[in-house]
C-alpha cells in the first residue's frame, strides 16, 4: 500500500521547465558616451533647427537648369501687352486655319440651310473679333445672347455693337468649325479639334521653361452637352464636363495638357 501510495504521489508531480539566465551584455564605457552625448544633444537641441541627416543619404542633383520664360527668344523679349503674350500661343496661322475651315463648312451647309445662302465668306480678323467676343461675355454676363446687342439701356451694350452685329455673330458661331469633315478620322474622338490642340500645347513648351517642382492636375470644363467622353466629377464645383490633364508649373503656368477622352482611347491620345 505505501509503495502504491509512493508512486501516485510521484506521478501527480508535475515537472515545471528551468529558467534559462539572459545574459545581457553591458555596453562599454565609449559607447555609454557617445549614446549619452546624441541623447543630451536632442534634449537640449531647438525644435526649430535644422541637423544634418546621418547615415547613407541619396545623392540630390541641384536643380540648375534655367525656367520661367524663355527670355532668349526674341518674340518674348518684344511682348509688352497682354494681347502680345496672346499672339504667342494663339497665333496668326491658327486663326487662318479656322476662318479657312469655317468657309469649308459653310459651304457644306448651304445645301440644308436656308439662312446659309446669304453667307460671307469670313477671314482671320473677323475669327479674331468672334474671339474676342467670347472672351469678353465671360466676363460680362447677360441672361442670352441676344441681350449683348438690346436697346434696352438696362441690358445694352455699345461694345458688340461696335465689333459687328448680332446676326453676323450668330452665323459666324454657328457655322465656327476647325477640320474638314471628310478628312475627319473617325477612330479619333478629338479629330475635330486636334490641330488646335497640338498648337496650343507646342506652344506652351515653346515659350516656358518649366520650374523644378511640377505637378499633373486634373480639371474639368463645365459641358452638359451630349459627348461620349462626358465626365462627373463629384468633387469639383462643376461636376459635368470634359476631363483635362494638366501639368503645371509653381506659378499655375499649364506646361501641357492632355483631354481625356475615355480609356479605350488613352494609349492613342498620349502627349
Amino acid at each position: 500500500m505505501l509503495r502504491k501510495r509512493r508512486d501516485s504521489d510521484s506521478s501527480s508531480k508535475v515537472s515545471v521547465p528551468r529558467k534559462r539566465r539572459r545574459v545581457i551584455p553591458l555596453p562599454s564605457s565609449d559607447s555609454d558616451s557617445s549614446s549619452d552625448s546624441s541623447l543630451r544633444d536632442i534634449g537640449t537641441s531647438d525644435p526649430n533647427e535644422w541637423l544634418e541627416p546621418r547615415g547613407n543619404q541619396p545623392n540630390i542633383i541641384s536643380f540648375t537648369s534655367p525656367h520661367g520664360a524663355k527670355l532668349s527668344n526674341e518674340q518674348v523679349r518684344h511682348c509688352k501687352k497682354v494681347k502680345d503674350f496672346y499672339g504667342l500661343y494663339v497665333t496668326e496661322t491658327m486663326f487662318e486655319h479656322i476662318a479657312e475651315q469655317t468657309n469649308i463648312y459653310a459651304t457644306q451647309s448651304r445645301v440644308g440651310f436656308e439662312r446659309c445662302n446669304k453667307w460671307v465668306p469670313t477671314d482671320k480678323n473677323e475669327i479674331k473679333r468672334v474671339f474676342g467676343l467670347i472672351l469678353w461675355m465671360g466676363l460680362v454676363k447677360l441672361p442670352s445672347l441676344s441681350l449683348y446687342w438690346s436697346q434696352d439701356s438696362m441690358f445694352g451694350h455699345t461694345f458688340p455693337q461696335k465689333i459687328m452685329c448680332r446676326d453676323r455673330f450668330q452665323i459666324l458661331l454657328r457655322m465656327l468649325y476647325f477640320a474638314d469633315n471628310t478628312k475627319v478620322d473617325a477612330s479619333n474622338r478629338l479629330s475635330n479639334i486636334e490641330f488646335v490642340l497640338n498648337e496650343l500645347n507646342s506652344n506652351f513648351k515653346k515659350y516656358y521653361d518649366p520650374t523644378e517642382m511640377i505637378c499633373i492636375d486634373e480639371s474639368i470644363i463645365p459641358f452638359r452637352g451630349r459627348i461620349v467622353f462626358r465626365q462627373y466629377m463629384k468633387q469639383k464645383r462643376h461636376r459635368y464636363g470634359i476631363k483635362i490633364f494638366k501639368l503645371c508649373c509653381t506659378n499655375n503656368y499649364t506646361y501641357s495638357y492632355r483631354v481625356y477622352t475615355g480609356k479605350t482611347l488613352d494609349k492613342e491620345n498620349i502627349i
